[in-house]
């Protein structure tokens, strides 16, 4: 190998090692934003589902034993699901939606405790 063939065969060399630090240093700030990412929505998640087991609670001291909701989607559209009083909590918490109205329902169709909302 020449003088200038083995010039540019380390120049190279320096610049693809370069390019490996930068691309092993960008992983790492992504792996590190998506642990972040995690860790800030099962906070999120956590705070939702106390909130969502008190609200639950008072609805089945009233007598429920279904909870209604009509969901507003991000595209306008809206979906009315009733789901069991004892999911009804853990659905309230992984719900993500633009917003929501629950309310707890008894036996007999009548609604038991007071309407809850996320806007």
């Amino acid at each position: 190998m020449t003088a200038a063939a083995t010039l540019v065969y380390t120049s190279s060399q320096r610049e693809d090692n370069a390019v490996r630090i930068a691309r092993v240093a960008a992983a790492g700030r992504v792996q590190a934003a998506r642990v972040a990412a995690a860790r800030r929505e099962a906070e999120r998640r956590a705070h939702n589902l106390v909130i969502a087991e008190q609200v639950v609670a008072e609805w089945r001291a009233a007598g429920a034993t279904v909870v209604g909701f009509k969901i507003t989607l991000e595209d306008g559209g809206r979906w009315r699901p009733q789901v069991a009083i004892d999911a009804a909590a853990e659905f309230m918490a992984s719900t993500e939606c633009a917003y929501f109205d629950a309310w707890g329902l008894r036996e007999d169709g009548a609604q038991a405790g007071e309407t809850f909302g996320i806007w």
